[in-house]
């Protein structure tokens, strides 16, 4: 990599900050690597909400130039939402392949970036968003971007993935999302809405619809699936209507097609906490879901301590240091075959954070069923 090169590319990174609204913890550049029949690597990428932005640049204007840099933007396009080419502007307005570029770009779906002398960039070309947009391929370059590890917020755990299904089916019909209009369009099934009910269940059935449709509308937007607008509105990005298409003729009950359930999981797959949960799992085959055993003094439960605490406060919790699951009670480690682990405490002590609504979403969503 060139002097050149590493100009353009912060430059580059400025125009997706400022002009696209990429989100700055997320831009990587020469980082973000793929395999698509071979090794691709882009120059720069960022994301804005679940739309992913990838641009190779080039600092000369000749035929080599050019037909490297479209031949990687078209595979980019695997992993992409949008796509750019970028070239010096003095560069492509010398070119005698000017033209052929521009035709090539319309072609293909790739935007056209020209950066000027002084550092800021034309938007020559706009860009189409990719038809070609493989999931997998899609979701392993989204987790790379994600320089932070994904989370979601401790509301979604009363969302549930058939609910978020039927939600981007609806606004694949109508264009949009109104609550009422959703509410008639699934119906006041009382089973609907109140399987695995969170909460006291003295709620009225009323008050648990809208916190449904609230918990299942920001767990959709978190899962990159809907996106709001300027102007508010909301509105199905290309995973969501993936997720539509797939789930067309399985809408309005509890449970998942295979189709969704695949969908779901490969989602689910791209955060830590669910893959080291599942993993657990898969090692011992049924595990419980929050609370320790120790075999020696039978402590039994799911309160925790990050650390060491102080001995008046151990009795009675599990605490959770050095990668290590400890009885407060007796002051030994848990050993997986000796004692009861749980899926919670196994998880915490590998990644030394809570995550429990998290887990909740995707346990009682039924993702998982039949997939560990």
């Amino acid at each position: 990599m060139g002097e050149k090169e590493k100009e353009m590319y912060e430059h580059i990174k400025r125009f997706l900050i400022e002009e696209k609204g990429c989100d700055s913890k997320t831009i990587s550049i020469n980082q973000i690597t793929f395999e698509r029949g071979k090794h691709w690597t882009m120059d720069v990428a960022g994301i804005r909400a679940s739309r992913i932005y990838g641009v190779e640049a080039k600092a000369g204007c000749g035929y080599g130039d050019i037909i490297d840099a479209i031949t990687k933007a078209r595979f980019y396009r695997y992993a992409c939402s949008y796509v750019y080419v970028c070239f010096p502007k003095a560069e492509f307005e010398h070119s005698r392949l000017k033209e052929f570029l521009e035709e090539e770009c319309k072609q293909h779906g790739i935007g056209l970036l020209l950066l000027r002398p002084d550092g800021s960039i034309e938007e020559h070309i706009k860009p189409q968003e990719s038809d070609v947009l493989d999931l997998d391929t899609y979701l392993k370059v989204f987790s790379q971007l994600k320089m932070f590890q994904p989370s979601l917020s401790p509301e979604v755990q009363g969302a549930r993935a058939y609910i978020i299904r039927d939600i981007c089916s609806f606004m694949m019909r109508k264009g949009y999302f109104k609550e009422s209009e959703f509410i008639k369009y699934v119906g006041e099934n009382e089973e609907y809405w109140k399987f695995q009910r969170p909460g006291p269940r003295t709620i009225p059935l009323k008050d648990l619809i809208r916190n449904r449709i609230s918990w299942s509308l920001r767990a959709a937007e978190e899962l990159g699936l809907i996106e709001k607008t300027r102007h508010g509105a909301w509105r199905l990005t290309l995973l969501g209507e993936i997720l539509a298409h797939i789930s067309a003729d399985h809408v309005k009950i509890r449970s998942l097609s295979k189709e969704v359930k695949a969908f779901f999981f490969a989602l689910a797959w791209r955060y830590p906490e669910v893959r080291e949960a599942l993993m657990f799992l898969k090692k011992h085959g049924k595990a419980t879901w929050t609370r320790s055993e120790c075999s020696k003094c039978g402590n039994r439960g799911s309160e925790y301590f990050f650390g060491y605490p102080d001995e008046e406060k151990r009795d009675g919790v599990f605490f959770i240091a050095d990668g290590r699951v400890f009885c407060g009670k007796c002051g030994r480690i848990l050993e997986d075959r000796k004692d009861t682990i749980s899926i919670k405490h196994h998880v915490m002590r590998v990644l030394n954070r809570d995550f429990y609504e998290q887990l909740t979403f995707w346990f009682n969503s039924d993702v998982f069923t039949h997939q560990i």
